[in-house]
């Protein structure tokens, strides 16, 4: 064969081999800092975590859908979109292939407002208060017991506007949160939050999740490759440099 045959033939391979498409649901909520609406787009570190994993592994193109949380995490367990961002101790960890590292780290701590003093040695510091979290968010363990036996009243919202409000009104105590989305919204609202001080904080991995009903053909294959992209992001400060572009500044230790 000569080598002119060859190389067109080569030429005719490369043209009819594409990446292979990787759905991924972003939300379509807006929880400033980490997604919110900029000129009529919605950004964030987190969706500028996804697309730089993706650019990094070229053999797969993302495709983006924007959908509300529960319909997301519906179409990832059913496997009708292939990847979402969830944390890997939630409800979804069993119809889930994570990533070898989180893509970022959620801090959780007690918050209340600054002017408020609050000490903290147990749950029994908290006897009398009321509390206010997420929905979706657990309590720390060492703070559930508080609530369990009726020593604090806990009430959940939908939103993290919402605790911010709450706090700012006197309607609760403390609440219990991501804590730079609370800044985010303290700032917004006027008014100056504090971390209770010796109080348990929880530091939660995100991840970026593969449905396991996903119809991709090697998932394993893709678990590794999209791994290693975002091993390259830590290595070259790239992972760090996105979170602090968004005013995030805490990064996942090593």
């Amino acid at each position: 064969m000569s080598r002119r045959i060859l190389l067109v033939i080569l030429l005719l391979g490369s043209a009819f081999t594409q990446a292979e498409v990787v759905s991924f649901a972003q939300f379509d909520v807006e929880y400033p800092p980490l997604q919110q609406h900029i000129n009529g787009e919605l950004k964030g570190p987190d969706i500028e975590l996804v697309k730089e994993i993706f650019r990094r592994t070229p053999q797969y193109q993302l495709d983006i859908t924007q959908m509300p949380i529960a319909r997301s995490f519906k179409a990832f367990v059913d496997g009708e979109v292939d990847t979402v961002l969830s944390f890997a101790t939630g409800k979804f960890k069993n119809d889930s292939i994570y990533l070898d590292r989180p893509i970022r780290q959620s801090s959780y701590r007690l918050i209340t407002l600054a002017n408020v003093r609050h000490s903290y040695q147990s749950w029994k510091d908290l006897s009398g208060k009321r509390i206010a979290t997420l929905r979706i968010v657990t309590l720390p363990p060492e703070v559930q017991p508080a609530v369990d036996i009726g020593k604090a009243e806990l009430r959940r919202v939908a939103r993290h506007e919402q605790l911010v409000q709450m706090l700012k009104r006197g309607r609760v105590d403390v609440i219990y949160m991501y804590y730079d989305i609370a800044l985010h919204y303290a700032k917004q609202l006027g008014v100056e939050i504090s971390t209770i001080p010796g109080a348990p904080t929880e530091n939660r991995d995100y991840f970026l999740g593969i449905s396991i009903k996903s119809p991709l053909l090697n998932k394993p294959k893709l678990q590794a490759e999209l791994s290693k992209s975002l091993d390259s992001m830590y290595e070259d400060g790239t992972q760090a440099e996105i979170l602090s572009r968004y005013g995030i500044l805490s990064t996942v230790a090593d």
